[in-house]
C-alpha cells in the first residue's frame, strides 16, 4: 500500500551496479487522477415515499483505496483465486513437464481453498459497510453488498463494489409535494467559519491531490415534475482546485453529476482564496434541496 506522508519527501535512491552508488532524491508525487473517490448512485420512490431506495457503486483508486480494501475484501474469496494461481496450476504444470504423455489428475479435494470460516466473514463484512452508511446518513435498512473488482495489485486496480439500502430523513411532505435534500448524497462537506473565510495564518498542507465524484441519477415519481435545479448548477475552477456541478431532466429521470478536486498536496497560505471559493460551492451544494413537484 502507498503512503502519501512519503509524497515528495527526500530520501536516497541507492543502485547496486557499482561500489557507492546512491543519490538523493524526492519521493514520488501523485496527482489528482492518480487517487480517486467516485459514487454513482441509482435513487427511487416507493409509493409509501416514506423512504428513498438507493443503490450506489463505489470505485476507488490509489491512497482512496486504503481503507476501504481490507474491509471490501474481508471475506477473502482472492485465496481461491490465489490458491488456483499459485497453487494448483503450477501442479499441473509439474505434471506436464514430468509425464508430458499422461494426463495428470490433481484430487478435487486440492483444487479449492478449505475455506469453512467465509460465510462468517462476508456476514461480518456487510455488517462493517452497514455501519459506515450509518454514519454517512439516516439508515433504514441496509440490503446487499457485492463486491465488483477487488482493487489489488498495484495502485492502479480498481476497487469497486455495489451496495443496495434504504435510507429516512432525506425526503419530507410540504403539502401535496415533496422536499428532497439530495445535496447531502455527495456526504458531508467542509463548512468554513467566517474568520476562515478571510484569514489563513499557516500554508496549505493536504494528505494528496485527489478526485471526489458523484453521478446521482433519480427515477422521477410518477405524477411528479422537479422544481430547484438552479441550485444544483456550479463552477468553479482555478490551480488549487475545483468544483463544477450541473444537472438535467432526461426521460424522468433526473440525472445531477457533481466533481471536485483537489488539485495539489500542497499551497502556499496566499493561495487560501483559491480553497474557500470551491469549497464554499461544495458546501452550497450539499445543502440544496429540491421539490417533487405534484402534477
Amino acid at each position: 500500500a502507498p503512503y502519501e506522508y512519503l509524497e515528495a519527501v527526500e530520501g536516497y535512491s541507492i543502485g547496486y551496479a557499482e561500489l557507492n552508488q546512491y543519490y538523493r532524491t524526492p519521493g514520488p508525487i501523485t496527482n489528482f487522477n492518480d487517487n480517486l473517490d467516485k459514487q454513482e448512485y441509482t435513487v427511487s420512490f416507493p409509493e409509501s415515499m416514506e423512504v428513498i431506495k438507493v443503490e450506489r457503486t463505489s470505485s476507488y483508486l490509489g491512497y482512496e483505496k486504503n481503507d476501504r480494501i481490507g474491509q471490501a475484501n474481508f471475506d477473502r474469496d482472492y485465496l481461491n483465486v490465489d490458491f488456483q494461481k499459485y497453487f494448483v496450476d503450477q501442479q499441473k504444470e509439474k505434471g506436464k513437464k514430468k509425464k508430458e504423455d499422461e494426463v495428470i489428475e490433481i484430487a478435487s479435494a486440492n483444487t479449492k481453498y478449505d475455506d469453512p470460516e467465509k460465510e462468517d466473514r462476508k456476514k461480518k463484512r456487510t455488517e462493517l459497510f452497514e455501519t459506515d452508511v450509518k454514519g454517512e446518513f439516516d439508515l433504514d435498512r441496509y440490503e446487499n453488498f457485492e463486491l465488483i473488482k477487488d482493487g489489488r495489485y498495484g495502485d492502479s486496480a480498481l476497487l469497486q463494489y455495489n451496495e443496495r439500502f434504504t435510507l429516512k430523513k432525506l425526503l419530507s411532505k410540504a403539502g401535496r409535494n415533496y422536499v428532497f435534500e439530495v445535496g447531502k448524497l455527495v456526504g458531508g462537506q467542509i463548512k468554513l467559519e467566517q474568520t476562515e473565510l478571510t484569514t489563513r495564518q499557516s500554508d496549505i498542507w493536504l494528505p494528496f491531490a485527489r478526485t471526489i465524484e458523484n453521478n446521482i441519477t433519480i427515477n422521477i415519481p410518477a405524477g411528479y415534475t422537479v422544481d430547484g435545479l438552479q441550485d444544483l448548477k456550479f463552477s468553479v475552477d482555478n490551480e488549487s482546485g475545483s468544483f463544477v456541478a450541473d444537472s438535467k431532466v432526461e426521460n424522468d429521470k433526473l440525472i445531477i453529476s457533481a466533481k471536485k478536486l483537489y488539485k495539489k498536496n500542497f499551497d502556499k497560505k496566499e493561495m487560501w482564496p483559491n480553497y474557500v471559493a470551491f469549497l464554499e460551492a461544495a458546501y452550497k451544494f450539499s445543502q440544496a434541496k429540491i421539490v417533487l413537484r405534484k402534477k
